[in-house]
């Protein structure tokens, strides 16, 4: 009597831990959500402006130039070591009521303006 059966080799699965510090388990969930999480370390420091202080911004004719940039961010850094919420930020002739722990701007005021206005809910002004 003679074998037929066909034997074929076998190879027992290589048992994987679930936390494997060979390789990490990555999917594109994973992937995602640490894209969106350095996107947001490296955008830390940038600076918002609210749809309003935009529409404010166009109206009134204030520009932003990198300087002016660089200054609005240095005044909200002062005024984040000094534990503000919501400051009024005034330039030469510019001004600005900022949300600090957001880094938002919430409105701008030009000169003119600025003489009929009374800033209300802030915690601190910065003169720059």
């Amino acid at each position: 009597m003679s074998d037929t059966r066909i034997y074929q080799p076998y190879f027992p699965k290589q048992a994987v831990s679930p936390i494997s510090k060979e390789k990490p388990i990555q999917n594109h969930t994973s992937i995602a959500f640490q894209q969106l999480l350095n996107d947001k370390l490296q955008n830390k420091e940038s600076i918002k402006f609210s749809a309003h202080a935009k529409e404010r911004m166009i109206r009134r004719g204030i520009d932003i130039d990198t300087n002016l940039m660089s200054n609005l961010n240095d005044a909200m850094k002062k005024a984040e070591s000094k534990g503000s919420k919501d400051s009024l930020v005034v330039f030469k002739d510019i001004a600005f009521v900022v949300n600090v722990p957001n880094r938002t701007v919430i409105t701008a005021v030009d000169d003119q303006s600025m003489r009929e206005h009374i800033f209300t809910n802030i915690d601190s002004a910065i003169i720059i």
